[in-house]
């Protein structure tokens, strides 16, 4: 049994979703739903039934009951009983409201939604009421009060992923409203005749947002349906019906053998009264129509006619850059590929919106596409990409800087150039550690010079087996040709903006130098990655030797953390665990205590995990303070620094004013997390918000992978973004600021909102 209603409260959820109202009637005729009866004879217009429902059986005056008593009063004209049963309604709304936590939540969502409706119906009263007067009076009247309210309702509508019931329950009274507007306005005969068109309008534009709605959230049928139902009049707009076949063709355009029905309503719609750029979207969606029926010729001619008809079609461009790419990744053809690229930088040029979705694409070509082709892409970045603004490259700053030693290096500076103009600190950061990880003795580049010598070595080898084999990557610059690339372009950033770089200097050398681990910390960061190293052998005993690899590991470890360097810089450290880890931990020391298996060895490692995390504690601090860490930073002035990272994380549009760094908060948080030891640093806003950052430092190369994570996971979010079923439930990756300072210190965000469970 609680099977059976399990699979029809889903039944009735889904029959909602689909407005299903005329079975979901049926149904709760035949089972005595009370409720559910009443929520579904309204919206059939089945008032008969309700009244006898509603008056005379008893029911709970819930808020929902008491606003469809209102709908029925107002149906009948009584609009003083109407607004008495609203009034009650909202007073029981209020009183379930007060029973919610404070703490915003999905159960407060029922309950908006119900507000919006009653504070509708509020002013539905006060549309008939105007009416009223009106037809009583019968003289000249402006209607100001009717037109704000329509006015308001396009304007108030619920958001494009809430449930379809929810943007059904809204417009199916206002239906009803425009339906008694349009019957009033044809008994007034001393009006003007625009104002007998109000009412079509208004339920033109309510019966074409409805059916976009259903489209979006891919119902495609019930959108249809609502276009054919719905409005029940043959007297409508230009505008509202150019709106109604767009929606008819986009919804067949997702229904298996609906697309010639779709062909035939655009060949015979009359063309002649539509504005150019309405014509043009006609024949887009032509030839959308012949790619879906694999006519290339047609669809090409249409786009073709579409875009002579009006060239600053955005979609136009894009939806012939996508059919070329398809058909370029069909069959290889290279000049498909050279139409796309250009198609989509039109695309671009005209809406920059559309760059979220078409320049990582760019990038992949000019990256693998381009110097297999011909440099075919890069020919048409010359020749089409002066217009586009640079603000689209944004969020790829750390691709770009990577780009520098790629084939497609030449112009990935370029594109550099014109970043540093713009958003000269959105470059510098990254740009700082490229060029520090790639100068002259760095590790790169001592392994740059290694791999060289043995391709030489390679070369010469294969000069007796026959040619090498040419990949068709084209030239790749060395790490010294990309260094050098850097360089122009951080002396460009450096000329243009020198106070602004002096201050972030020393912004990053304060926070680079003062706020890192300690000795100790960074020792215990070490011994849990070994723990960790070893949790990955699970397939071996623990009475397994000691894997091989893992010692030489061991031995370069020990070694690294207890450097020349170090034994000058932290002599007491050296002095109480040098000789100890080197015994504990050291296979190659003489008469050491090396583990000789591989349990043996986490049990070791274990021991000095507790023994400096007990020395850590002992010390008993968690917070610092920055006048003892760094007065440079206490008394800095700020004036140049934007927020670290704020414009790439928050996806803020180019118009929108930085957030600029006021100050540093006094209090310098050390944090525990995954066996490391973090300084958190808050930085004052000029828009009055804190900003908390992780000092995060590390043995590994630079950062600048995060990074290109981060602008994947961005690219992500907007996709997540569209879709109506992921953003009902508020999914998205969570992408924090990451900031390189050096190559092996970051700033990552560190937002209040999102915490471990280990905290």
């Amino acid at each position: 049994k609680r099977e059976v209603v399990l699979w029809e409260q889903q039944w009735i959820s889904c029959a909602k979703e689909l407005n299903q109202w005329q079975q979901l009637s049926e149904f709760a005729q035949k089972g005595d739903h009370n409720n559910l009866l009443v929520d579904c004879l309204w919206k059939v217009s089945d008032w008969h039934t309700l009244k006898e429902r509603v008056l005379r059986v008893q029911m709970e005056n819930t808020p929902k009951v008491m606003m469809v008593q209102g709908y029925l009063h107002l149906h009948e004209g009584q609009v003083i009983e109407g607004d008495q049963c609203i009034n009650h309604g909202i007073q029981r709304a209020l009183h379930r409201w007060w029973q919610l936590p404070d703490i915003a939540a999905r159960s407060h969502l029922p309950l908006l939604s119900l507000f919006q409706q009653l504070v509708e119906l509020q002013e539905s009263t006060r549309v008939l009421l105007e009416l009223g007067m009106v037809q009583q009076q019968q003289q000249h009247h402006s209607y100001s009060e009717l037109k704000d309210i329509l006015e308001t309702w396009r304007l108030r509508t619920p958001n494009f992923w809430d449930s379809l019931g929810q943007w059904h329950d809204l417009f199916q009274w206002r239906n009803h409203i425009h339906n008694i507007v349009i019957s009033a306005f044809k008994t007034f005969q001393d009006q003007p005749h625009h104002m007998h068109q109000i009412g079509y309008r208004d339920k033109a534009w309510s019966i074409n947002k409805l059916a976009s709605i259903a489209r979006k959230q891919n119902l495609h049928s019930l959108s249809l349906d609502v276009l054919k139902t719905l409005y029940g009049y043959y007297q409508m707009e230009v505008q509202e019906a150019f709106v109604k076949i767009r929606e008819q063709v986009l919804a067949c355009l997702n229904i298996p053998g609906e697309l010639v029905s779709a062909l035939n309503l655009i060949n015979t719609t009359n063309l002649e009264f539509f504005p150019q750029q309405h014509k043009a979207e006609m024949f887009r969606l032509k030839a959308s129509i012949y790619q879906k029926l694999n006519n290339s010729e047609q669809a090409h001619s249409n786009f073709s006619t579409s875009l002579s008809i009006d060239p600053s079609l955005a979609d136009g461009w894009f939806s012939w850059g996508s059919y070329c790419e398809d058909v370029y990744e069909a069959h290889g053809n290279i000049t498909y590929l050279e139409y796309a690229a250009s198609c989509y930088l039109q695309a671009i040029k005209i809406d920059t919106k559309l760059a979220k979705k078409l320049m990582s694409k760019f990038l992949l070509w000019l990256s693998f596409d381009n110097t297999s082709s011909g440099d075919i892409v890069g020919r048409v970045y010359d020749k089409y990409g002066k217009g586009v603004p640079s603000s689209v490259w944004l969020p790829y700053v750390s691709q770009l800087i990577c780009s520098l030693q790629r084939p497609e290096a030449a112009r990935a500076k370029d594109l550099l150039f014109k970043l540093v103009q713009a958003f000269p600190q959105s470059v510098y950061y990254s740009l700082r550690t490229f060029l520090l990880d790639r100068r002259e003795g760095s590790p790169l580049s001592r392994h740059q010079q290694y791999s060289s010598r043995s391709q030489q070595g390679d070369a010469s080898k294969q000069k007796h087996r026959g040619a090498a084999r040419d990949w068709g990557f084209g030239h790749i610059p060395t790490v010294a040709e990309a260094f050098a690339a850097g360089k122009q372009v951080m002396e460009v950033l450096r000329s243009e903006w020198a106070l602004m770089i002096h201050e972030l200097e020393t912004f990053i050398h304060e926070i680079g130098t003062k706020f890192v681990p300690t000795p100790e910390e960074r020792l215990l960061a070490v011994v849990h990655a070994l723990l960790q190293r070893c949790y990955k052998y699970s397939s071996a005993p623990l009475n397994a030797e000691v894997p091989s690899m893992l010692k030489r590991e061991l031995t370069q470890i020990c070694k690294a953390c207890f450097s020349s360097e170090t034994v000058t810089k932290h002599e007491t450290f050296v002095k109480q665990y040098k000789d100890d880890f080197w015994k504990d931990l050291n296979p190659d020391v003489e008469h050491s205590n090396f583990p000789k298996s591989l349990g043996e060895l986490i049990k070791c490692l274990k021991s000095w995990k507790s023994r400096l995390e007990s020395s850590i504690a002992k010390k008993g601090c968690n917070v610092l303070k920055l006048e003892k860490e760094s007065t440079a930073l206490q008394h800095m002035v700020f004036e140049n620094i934007e927020i670290p990272g704020y414009r790439q994380s928050r996806q803020i549009s180019t118009q929108e004013e930085p957030v600029y760094v006021e100050g540093v908060l006094s209090d310098i948080d050390i944090v525990q997390r995954y066996g490391s030891s973090h300084r958190r640093i808050t930085l004052l806003g000029s828009n009055g918000e804190k900003f908390t950052f992780l000092i995060q430092s590390g043995l590994g190369p630079s950062t600048s992978c995060d990074e290109r994570v981060m602008s994947l996971l961005h690219a992500f979010n907007s996709v997540l973004e569209e879709n109506a079923e992921t953003r009902r439930r508020a999914t998205k990756f969570f992408t924090p600021a990451i900031i390189s300072l050096w190559p092996q210190i970051t700033l990552v965000e560190d937002h209040e909102s999102f915490i471990i469970f280990m905290e």
